[in-house]
Order: structure tokens, then sequence, then C-alpha cells
């Protein structure tokens, strides 16, 4: 007798108490409804999603499609797998529900396609879209005005093939590097008013009558960093290459690209300009003073990796050690090793004019 009332209070106990499997933590969804998306809860309550274990784009959407979400606002959405999944290759309207975010993190998948309402709901939240290591060619470019919050937007190191004009009031980081092909016009930013930092970093910029640079096409008023480094920029840099209009620069990075020489104009900046491992020879009195003059900084002008060959072309910085020669980078060396800072003043006082 006791045996079986045993019996029946447990069978009553696993009846009303539920598994856990089934339980979550408010103000979470049930667990196994979101399945294989994950929700937890920070101290605060601000609700974080991550999805990184969805196998498919319909195993993705199933996670949302009818599951009752106690509440809507999402933090952040994060979709990050150790290893990609090749089912999960896009991201079509309404695959997240109803659910919005105030940040999106997405990388290492084999996603390619984003439709223009995937993110609609996000419009009046998202404040940071991070798209960066996919396999994106398809992403509507010419929504970006519809996120009226939007300050950070990197979708680097994909292969977006069209890139219209970037309208947005809010955006102030954009990263564009590693999606090589994509084609820059004079008005390519122009309408991106509140610009500060922008990386093109690997785009195979500046191939000839592939990939140019346009003239004025980096005129931002507020632009504060742009990464031009490991791109195919040759020659000498042109005429107000880079020239802000309202408030000067505080670092360009042109590492690692093929230029030979600038002009004096080529910064209208006080900027720090890095310019390694480039192939610059010749520091030209005419073309390099006008640069050194705007800087304030000491080790402002990165020359180091350049093949200099320090002969009396460098007599002029060599006579200005303490107002221009300590501008340039501290470390730079000519090409045989020897460092611009030890180079001694009375070799040039006898063998040059």
């Amino acid at each position: 007798m006791k045996e079986t009332l045993v019996a029946t209070l447990l069978l009553a106990i696993v009846t009303i108490v539920p598994t856990q499997a089934q339980m979550s933590e408010w103000p979470c969804p049930v667990d196994t409804e979101i399945y294989p998306c994950i929700c937890t809860a920070d101290e605060e309550l601000n609700l974080e999603l991550d999805c990184s274990d969805a196998t498919s784009t319909e195993q993705l959407g199933e996670a949302f499609a009818g599951t009752n979400f106690p509440f809507t606002d999402f933090k952040s959405l994060t979709i990050k797998p150790d290893a990609a999944a090749p089912q999960l290759n896009s991201l079509p309207a309404g695959v997240f529900g109803p659910t919005t975010y105030q940040e999106i993190y997405i990388s290492n998948t084999y996603i390619s396609t984003i439709e223009e309402e995937t993110l609609a709901n996000s419009h009046g939240t998202l404040s940071m879209l991070d798209l960066s290591s996919n396999e994106i060619d398809v992403f509507p470019f010419e929504t970006l005005d519809l996120f009226t919050v939007l300050r950070e937007f990197n979708i680097a190191n994909n292969r977006a093939t069209t890139l219209p004009n970037i309208v947005s009031d809010t955006l102030v980081t954009l990263d564009l590097s590693g999606n090589i092909g994509l084609i820059l016009t004079e008005t390519t930013f122009v309408s991106a008013t509140r610009l500060e930092n922008l990386y093109l970093r690997n785009m195979e910029l500046g191939t000839e009558g592939l990939n140019e640079i346009p003239p004025n096409v980096f005129q931002n008023k507020y632009l504060t960093i742009l990464d031009l480094s490991e791109n195919v920029i040759s020659g000498q840099l042109i005429e107000d290459f880079i020239n802000p209009v309202q408030r000067p620069l505080v670092l360009v990075n042109l590492d690692d690209n093929q230029i030979a020489d600038i002009h004096p104009t080529a910064f209208g900046t006080e900027a720090r300009v890095s310019l390694r491992s480039n192939e610059i020879t010749l520091l030209s009195r005419d073309n390099w003073e006008g640069l050194l003059d705007q800087v304030n900084n000491d080790d402002a002008i990165d020359l180091r990796g350049n093949p200099l060959t320090c002969g009396c072309d460098v007599y002029w910085l060599v006579l200005n050690s303490d107002t221009l020669l300590n501008k340039i980078h501290s470390e730079t060396t000519c090409d045989a090793g020897t460092l611009l800072t030890d180079l001694p003043i009375e070799w040039f006082n006898e063998h040059c004019p």
C-alpha cells in the first residue's frame, strides 16, 4: 500500500514539475521553443540571443516561427559558429520573426544573401551591425538610411559586388574591407553625413582601369580615421588625395601599397600618416616638406619598410633634425638598414650641394 502511494506521489511531482529541457528563466522564452537558439538575460535583464548552433536557414526560421516570446526586444543577436554549416546560407525576410535587436553579430557562416526586409523590425533599434567574414554577395545597402540609430556597420571580408551611395545620418563607423571589386565613386560616401571612421583595407583599390580611386571621394567633413592599407595604390598620390572638409583627420593608414611618392598637397590634414611597406625611395624637399610642416607630433609619419636610398635627397631633413626629421618615425631606416636619425650631417655637408 505504502509503495503504491509513494509511486503515485512521485508521478504527480514529475507531472507538475517541468523537466530542465522545458524550463527557462524569465524573461526569456521557453528553451525548447527557440532551439537551437539560447536566450540569456544579464543583470539588468537585457535579453541576449545566441543562435550559433543553427545548422540551416530552415532550422533558424523554425526557432522563431510560432514561438511565444514574452518580450521581443532583444539587446543582441549572435550567430558565430565554430564550424560553418553549409545549409545556413541565407537570411530571408521574416526569418527572425517578431524580434528586434540593438546589436547583431554574424560571422563565420556561409550566408550569402540578406534580403531587404530581413532586419526591418530593427530599423528603429539597431545601433551595431557586424556581418564580417561571411559569404555575403547580396546585401541591401540602399536600406541603410532606414536604420535610424545605426552607428557601426561592419561587412568586411565578404563577397559584395555592388555598392550604391551610402546614405545615413547616423553611421559613424563603416568597414567594407576585403570586399574585392567594390567600385567607389565621387559620391559613394557624400550622403553618410556623420561618417568618422572608414575602413577600406584589401579591396584592390587603385587597380588601374578597374578600381581606381576617384578624386574628392574622401571629403566627408567629420572623417577622422581612414584605412586604405593592403590595396594596390601605386605611383604618386595625387593632389588633394585626402582633403577633409571640416576637421583634420587623426589617422591615415596607407600601409602595404605600392606608393612611390606623394604630391606636396596629397594630404590636407594634420593626421598621423602611416606609409609602411610601400615603394618610396626618395624624400625630396619639394614633395615632403609640406606634409611634415603640417603635423605637430613626433613620429607622425611612418615610413618604415620603404626602400629609402638616403642620398642627397634627405640632406634637408638631416639639417632640420629637430624640427622636421623628428616627425618621421624614429625607427625608419634607409634601405641599407641605417636609421634616418643616425645619418651623419658631416657626410652630407661634404658630399651634397
